[in-house]
């Protein structure tokens, strides 16, 4: 699976991490990186639990918690019923406000 991860410098986060230590069997890799090194490849390889950290530059989260198999998502285990999470997030624990 292949996501495009961001760290603006104005609050707009896109990232992927483990949720757990024992998902061993889980490759993140990060690479192809911009000049500023505000945006980046991301590659997820393996088996396990993930989080999707998104969050725009508003401030709004559209985090989710996925399954993968093969690198590939196969299942959504957590994921905002509209576009975006109340505050707090779930799966990121940070507020909106004050990041």
């Amino acid at each position: 699976m292949k996501l495009r991860g961001r760290a603006t410098g104005m609050g707009a986060e896109t990232r992927v991490r483990l949720t757990h230590e024992h998902n061993s069997n889980v490759t993140i890799k990060e690479y192809n990186f911009s000049r500023s090194g505000n945006h980046w490849d991301i590659e997820v390889e393996g088996d396990g639990i993930i989080d999707i950290i998104d969050i725009t530059n508003s401030g709004k989260h559209g985090c989710a918690r996925v399954q993968i198999k093969d690198g590939e998502i196969i299942k959504t285990l957590l994921a905002p019923q509209c576009s975006f999470w109340d505050t707090p997030c779930p799966i990121c624990e940070k507020d909106e406000v004050g990041q």
